[in-house]
C-alpha cells in the first residue's frame, strides 16, 4: 500500500511531529498530493481529517514559522545593535578617558617644572621679606597690575619698551606704592594679577615683535612679579591673587583653546612656590577671581570676554551676585564707571602704546592702579599710577 514506506517512520513521531515532518519534507521529496498525505496521515494515525483540512494546517504552520524566524531575526539585529552602541560607547570613554590623563599628566609636568624652577631660584636668592607691621583694618590698598606683555618690542615716537624697560617701570611702580602707602598710613595691599603678563604667540605681530619665547617670557616674568611682590611685603602685609587671561593661553587658534591650558597657571605655581610670606586670597588662577575686602565683594576678570559699557551687568548676571566693586583690564587704558550701586574700574598697561594701537591712532601712557579701600568706601580712592 501507499503507505507500507511511512510505516516505520510514523513509530517514532507524535501525530503533529510527523504532520510537521509530512509537510515541509516528505510532500516535496515523494511528490505527492494533498489527497495522499491525507490518506498516510489518516491511515497510520487513525483520524479521518479531509485533505483541505490538512492543507490548512500546513499554511497556518508555514505563516507561524515565517512570524517566529522574523521575529528571531529582529531580535538578533537588535542585540547586534545593543553590541555595536555599547562598543562605540566604550571607545567614547576611552577617547575621553585618554583625553583626561593626557590633560591631568601635561598640568602635573607644568606644575613640576613651575616648582622644580622655582625651588631652583630659592636656592640663588631666597625671597623671604616680611612685613611687621600690624595692621590697622581701616584701609586696605589694592593694586592692579596687569598687560605687561612681557617680551615684546616696541620702539615709536611715543614709546619704547622692551624686557629691560618692563623691570625698569616696574621698579618706579614699586616705588610710588610704596611712598602713597607710607603717605596714607596703609599697611595692608591686595595685589590682584589682571594677565597679559606675557606677549605669547597668540598674533603673527607678536611672534615678530618677541624678543623671547613664550616659556622664557613666562619664567622671567614670574621671577620679575615674585621679587616685586616680595620687596613690596617688606614694607605691607601683601595679598595676592590671578585672572585667567587670552595671550597665555597655549594654542594661538581661540576656537581650538582650553581655558584650563595656560600660561598663567605657571605663573600662578611659580608664586606659591617662592612666596612663603605672601598670602594667595585664591586657590588658583581663575576666570572671575573673587575676594572680600573690608567686607567689599570685589570681582577680578582680565576682560577679553566682557564688553566694557556692559560689563557690570553682565558679570552680576552671570555669576548671580552684586559686587561693590568690578575690576578688569584688557583694554589698555585707566577708565572708571559706577552703575546700580557696582563700581567698574579698568586698569591702564604697564606696556604703552604698541603698534597696534599706534596704528588706530589711539595713545595712553603706560600705567597701573591704585585703589584706596575703607570702611566707609569701596572706592576711597583711586589713583592711576604712571611708569613712564
Amino acid at each position: 500500500m501507499l503507505f507500507d514506506k511511512y510505516i516505520d517512520l510514523a513509530e517514532n513521531y507524535e501525530f503533529e511531529d510527523f504532520c510537521d515532518l509530512m509537510f515541509n519534507d516528505l510532500k516535496q521529496r515523494d511528490n505527492l498530493t494533498w489527497n495522499e498525505v491525507r490518506d498516510i496521515i489518516n491511515s497510520l494515525y487513525g483520524v479521518n481529517y479531509t485533505a483541505s483540512c490538512y492543507k490548512s494546517k500546513y499554511q497556518r504552520r508555514r505563516v507561524y514559522n515565517d512570524v517566529v524566524s522574523d521575529e528571531h531575526e529582529d531580535t538578533i539585529d537588535e542585540r547586534l545593535l545593543e553590541i555595536a552602541k555599547a562598543k562605540v560607547k566604550l571607545s567614547d570613554e576611552r577617547i575621553q578617558l585618554n583625553a583626561l590623563v593626557r590633560k591631568l599628566a601635561r598640568e602635573e609636568t607644568l606644575k613640576e617644572i613651575a616648582n622644580d624652577v622655582a625651588q631652583r631660584m630659592n636656592s640663588v636668592k631666597q625671597l623671604r621679606y616680611s612685613c611687621n607691621k600690624t595692621a590697622d583694618n581701616s584701609t586696605i590698598g589694592l593694586l592692579l597690575i596687569g598687560d605687561w606683555h612681557y617680551g615684546i618690542t616696541i620702539d615709536n615716537m611715543f614709546n619704547k619698551y622692551d624686557p629691560s624697560i618692563v623691570k625698569e617701570r616696574v621698579s618706579k611702580l614699586l616705588d610710588k606704592v610704596v611712598s602713597v602707602c607710607y603717605k596714607d598710613h596703609i599697611t595692608e595691599v591686595h595685589v590682584t594679577n589682571l594677565g597679559d603678563m606675557i606677549a605669547g604667540d597668540i598674533h603673527l605681530p607678536l611672534r615678530i615683535n618677541s624678543r623671547v619665547d613664550v616659556i622664557t617670557q613666562v619664567l622671567e616674568v614670574s621671577e620679575i612679579i615674585a621679587e616685586f611682590l616680595d620687596e613690596l611685603s617688606a614694607h605691607v602685609k601683601v595679598s595676592y591673587c590671578g585672572t585667567l587671561d587670552n595671550h597665555s593661553r597655549i594654542d594661538p587658534n581661540k576656537a581650538n583653546s582650553i581655558e584650563l591650558e595656560s600660561l598663567a597657571r605657571i605663573t600662578d605655581w611659580y608664586l606659591r612656590s617662592r612666596l612663603p610670606n605672601v598670602t594667595f586670597t585664591a586657590p588658583e588662577v581663575c576666570d572671575i577671581c573673587e575676594v572680600n575686602l573690608l567686607g567689599y565683594d570685589i570681582a577680578f576678570v582680565h576682560g577679553h570676554k566682557d564688553k566694557q559699557s556692559t560689563m557690570i551687568g553682565s558679570i552680576n548676571n552671570f555669576t548671580q551676585k552684586h559686587y561693590d566693586l568690578i575690576c578688569s583690564a584688557h583694554m589698555h587704558h585707566f577708565s572708571a564707571n559706577e552703575e546700580c550701586g557696582t563700581f567698574m574700574i579698568a586698569n591702564g598697561s604697564l606696556m604703552g602704546t604698541d603698534s597696534h594701537a599706534y596704528d588706530l591712532r589711539l595713545h595712553s601712557k603706560p600705567s597701573q592702579t591704585f585703589i584706596e579701600i575703607t570702611r566707609e568706601n569701596v572706592v576711597d580712592c583711586i589713583r592711576k599710577i604712571d611708569v613712564d
